[in-house]
């Protein structure tokens, strides 16, 4: 009885494993530092011609939702390239307000340049 109460709990355990790595999901847009965020025909994109790399790395999705990146060293060499990224949003918790959850931080799993052109 024991052992299948182990071997229960083992496939439980797996199976929340694989649903977790579910959970991320594929996007095309711009790898960009923070500082070179642009308006451009009413929504953020990248400026291509930019070299500022003093500010957060972040993601602007093709529709011009920017979303920080919380590991920026796998985004080293895309920088202001476009890309299709595989990511899984992070839930932080504001620390003043314990009950609103911000989901304003991916984290990137992979990604592929696609070429295109900026803005």
């Amino acid at each position: 009885m024991k052992r299948l109460g182990w071997l229960l709990l083992a496939v439980l355990c797996c199976a929340t494993l694989l649903k977790a790595e579910d959970q991320s999901q594929t996007m095309s847009g711009w790898v960009c530092d923070s500082k070179c965020v642009v308006q451009s025909a009413g929504r953020n994109t990248c400026d291509p011609n930019c070299t500022e790399r003093g500010g957060e790395t972040v993601f602007i999705s093709d529709e011009g939702a920017v979303s920080a990146v919380s590991n920026p060293d796998i985004c080293a060499s895309h920088m202001n390239k476009h890309v299709k990224a595989r990511y899984s949003r992070e839930v932080q918790v504001d620390q003043k307000d314990i009950d609103r959850a911000r989901q304003d931080k991916i984290q990137i799993q992979e990604l592929r340049d696609e070429g295109g052109i900026g803005g």
